[in-house]
């Protein structure tokens, strides 16, 4: 069949509508049926608690990194005190002088020093005897009326003096031969617990030098550098929680009526 020029125009238009007409259905058809994704803004949060010391100290090593996973226990960080070291030094010695000095009560004197007491006394007694014969010769001269009062008055001190050294030398004798009191041992006793305790704080505090996680988590931050001074209480690092994370999120009301369901949306 032969068409007019006119007639080829004219169906050359139809022809064009059409092919535009089935691109934009096809095209909407594409757009209906496809899903664009969708991005929600949110926070993630996590609870954190920071790693410090107790004691005063310079940073001497850090065996984690910011990013680490930790587990309860591992170590952190170790801390150079040499004050609390010198402090540890000092309480040892302290306790074991008080150790001696307890052992010294609870045993008593030697017997070299319970001997000597004794030879003391010996000495003391042969003493006063002779003072003691003394002291009636010249009394008996007195009453005569050979000697002085003076010199009788002499006589009778240097009699009294010897009485007493002889009491004192028994004294030392006997507190030789049975040892310490009650009373002075107990307070040795009691010396040496005080020094234990001493020893036992300073031990504490030397164990605090060594920094430990207490809780599993992630080593979010780490502030000292090695080789740094640090104070009481300074912090050294933080510690992410991991199982303690929560989040929170932004959505428009429209996109929560279309995405969500109907319950949680009224709960919002």
């Amino acid at each position: 069949m032969n068409l007019s020029s006119e007639e080829k125009n004219i169906f050359l238009s139809l022809a064009a509508l059409i092919s535009v007409i089935a691109i934009v259905c096809i095209i909407g058809i594409i757009m209906f049926n496809s899903h664009e994704t969708e991005y929600i803004q949110g926070q993630a949060e996590v609870n954190e608690y920071r790693i410090s010391s107790k004691v005063p100290g310079r940073i001497l090593e850090i065996r984690v990194k910011e990013g680490q996973q930790v587990k309860a226990g591992d170590t952190l960080a170790i801390l150079e005190a040499p004050d609390i070291e010198a402090k540890l030094a000092q309480a040892k010695a302290v306790r074991n002088a008080a150790s001696a000095q307890n052992a010294k009560a609870q045993k008593g004197a030697r017997d070299e020093e319970i001997q000597g007491a004794y030879e003391l006394w010996q000495k003391a007694k042969a003493g006063l005897e002779i003072m003691e014969k003394s002291y009636n010769r010249v009394e008996n001269l007195f009453k005569e009326g050979v000697v002085s009062e003076q010199k009788r008055d002499e006589v009778k001190a240097q009699y009294d003096a010897a009485v007493a050294t002889e009491k004192a030398a028994q004294s030392q004798y006997t507190m030789a031969k049975n040892g310490a009191e009650n009373e002075t041992k107990a307070m040795a006793a009691a010396q040496v617990r005080q020094a234990d305790g001493v020893v036992a704080e300073v031990n504490a505090y030397i164990d605090e030098t060594t920094l430990t996680a207490s809780i599993d988590g992630e080593v979010s931050e780490i502030f000292p550098m090695l080789g740094e001074l640090v104070g009481t209480g300074a912090p050294i690092m933080n510690i992410a929680v991991i199982d303690d994370l929560w989040t929170t999120f932004n959505v428009r009301e429209e996109d929560c009526q279309r995405h969500c369901p109907r319950r949680i949306c009224r709960q919002v």
